[in-house]
């Protein structure tokens, strides 16, 4: 059982992505760049220029999130079943008599200064820009970042914190295969939990504004294998229709 677990591990974090050969089945993204550093792939796109690879799966997220009414039945079925994902696994946080800071400013500029803090200080800080009173409330959606940042940015981390997923576009898509080793390839949650982490970092790092909060299932994306889009097929590293 071990072994089965290792190996599913394994293809959730390293191959789970459409083509079967890890982040490189897609170019790696040039014009998505850094989250901190966010607006230039739609300037890109607005002069007449194209995107590829990670860059235009990022577009085609983003353009599907911003294109989808605020909610949708299969939308909200599935936020209402991550409610509890996000209760107990946070109160597994603090169960490690870790202390848990919501704080104003945007507390770490690398995910590795996060993983130190918190080696050094059982301390994790994390920011409530852009916290949305939504759905969830903001108490909540505080916490739904704690168990992102903790479960899939710096325990991905734990026995080399250089391996880290960034906090970036390429990071953020890593950090969601890390999220779903915790959820359980869960059919229920995977909508939400793919609208909140890749919908909403597409969203950012494509037009530079970070989006209003949508109770939706993006339509058209794979949820377990990132990258693969319906309609389009993967050659050469790019997304052709």
């Amino acid at each position: 059982m071990k072994k089965l677990f290792e190996n599913w591990r394994r293809f959730v974090v390293q191959e789970a992505w459409a083509g079967g050969k890890g982040f490189g089945s897609l170019i790696k993204p040039v014009m998505f760049p850094d989250i901190g550093q966010p607006g230039d792939p739609l300037r890109h796109v607005e002069s007449g220029g194209e995107l590829k690879g990670w860059d235009k799966y990022g577009q085609l997220v983003a353009e599907a999130y911003l294109a989808a009414p605020d909610e949708t039945p299969e939308g909200l079925e599935a936020f209402n079943a991550l409610i509890p994902h996000i209760d107990s696994n946070f109160k597994r946080i603090v169960g490690r008599d870790t202390e848990v800071n919501f704080v104003p400013e945007d507390p770490y500029s690398s995910a590795e200064e996060m993983h130190d803090d918190y080696k050094q200080n059982k301390k994790l800080d994390i920011t409530t820009q852009f916290n949305q009173g939504g759905f969830y409330g903001p108490e909540r959606n505080l916490k739904f970042r704690a168990v992102h940042d903790y479960f899939a940015h710096m325990k991905a981390g734990k026995k080399d914190k250089f391996k880290l997923p960034r906090f970036s576009w390429e990071g953020e898509i890593r950090a969601y295969n890390e999220h779903m080793l915790l959820v359980g390839k869960s059919a229920k949650l995977l909508p939400a939990l793919f609208t909140e982490i890749i919908g909403q970092a597409a969203v950012f790092g494509y037009t530079g504004a970070f989006p209003d909060q949508k109770i939706i299932a993006i339509p058209g994306f794979d949820y377990v294998n990132i990258g693969a889009v319906a309609g389009y097929q993967i050659i050469d590293g790019n997304l052709v229709k």
